[in-house]
């Protein structure tokens, strides 16, 4: 996955990423991770880092993913 593109993507466009399973929530976290902690040494807009719950969030949010063949499940309503 280009990760250029993944910063420049929509959420909508993101979120087909993830519903086609072309892309797992936890990878996309890991991105996004990668560049807060190389602009925010310049920007100094994180207060609070809670980078470690997020992935564990992420990784929860994966495995519902893998487990449910016939859909996304409700608890998964950030998909829209």
């Amino acid at each position: 996955m280009n990760k250029k593109l993944l910063f420049a993507a929509s959420a909508r466009s993101l979120t087909s990423l993830i519903k086609s399973r072309k892309l797992g929530c936890e990878e996309l976290l890991q991105y996004q991770l990668e560049y807060i902690r190389y602009v925010n040494p310049k920007l100094n807009a994180i207060v609070f880092e809670r980078f470690a719950a997020a992935l564990a969030e992420a990784r929860k949010k994966d495995a519902l993913l893998k487990k449910n063949d016939k859909g996304l499940p409700k608890s998964l309503s950030f998909f829209g």
